[in-house]
């Protein structure tokens, strides 16, 4: 699972890797994450994957 979090508001999204954690897999995993973040959130996202 890959977690992507703003810090400040704790706003979450999880993105499920069924294909691994290699380096491939980790990229397509933020960007789709990242595409369901609404503009504003996206300067202070972290991310960690568990």
């Amino acid at each position: 699972m890959l977690w992507l979090t703003e810090p400040v508001t704790r706003y979450s999204i999880g993105v499920t890797m069924p294909e691994g954690y290699a380096g491939e897999a980790m990229l397509a995993g933020r960007v789709e994450g990242l595409d369901q973040i609404s503009f504003q959130f996206l300067r202070a996202i972290t991310f960690e994957s568990r």
